[in-house]
């Protein structure tokens, strides 16, 4: 959707989608029931996101490489995929509602969030088979991630809504 709306071009799309691809997140919340005996909630928290993928070709890397101002280049017919992976730490906000059914035993909850990426950590993982390169693989991911932390930064961010069921014994 955001390559569509010209926010950014498809290399940083491929990068993006690639280094989330199989993604963990854990969210640690604190929150306030500020009217007792209402179900209405208010929380706040962190939002930790780490994904793991590849890039099919080098072209990728080149081109955020190029675009860092690198004069270092993958070699062209490197094969194979060049492994990434990504963090990203976030904060979030929720507004919900609970309703205790069953005897308080059964908790339907409601609720409308907001997250936002404040930090991001790209890695890309130098393939033994471009061996040139890895002498290089921490300037590299330097680059690359000076390259894609403003986007991160600015477009991962996402409004959710949740609906959620919990027994309670």
């Amino acid at each position: 959707f955001l390559t569509s709306v010209g926010a950014y071009d498809a290399v940083v799309s491929s990068v993006v989608r690639s280094s989330i691809s199989n993604s963990f997140v854990l969210r640690t919340s604190l929150g306030v029931r500020p009217f007792s005996g209402h179900g209405f909630e208010i929380l706040g928290g962190y939002t930790l996101l780490t994904g793991g993928g590849a890039v099919a070709t080098a072209d990728v890397l080149n081109a955020i490489l190029t675009e860092s101002g690198s004069s270092v280049q993958a070699p062209a017919g490197l094969g194979g995929d060049i492994p990434l992976s990504a963090t990203l730490h976030n904060v979030h906000a929720t507004l919900g509602w609970r309703w205790l059914l069953a005897n308080d035993h059964l908790v339907i909850r409601a609720s409308v969030s907001y997250l936002q990426t404040l930090a991001s950590r790209i890695d890309v993982k130098i393939p033994a088979s471009a061996s040139v390169l890895v002498p290089y693989q921490g300037m590299i991911n330097d680059q690359v991630n000076a390259y894609l932390a403003p986007f991160f930064a600015k477009y991962a961010k996402a409004p959710t809504l949740g609906l959620s069921a919990a027994v309670r014994f």
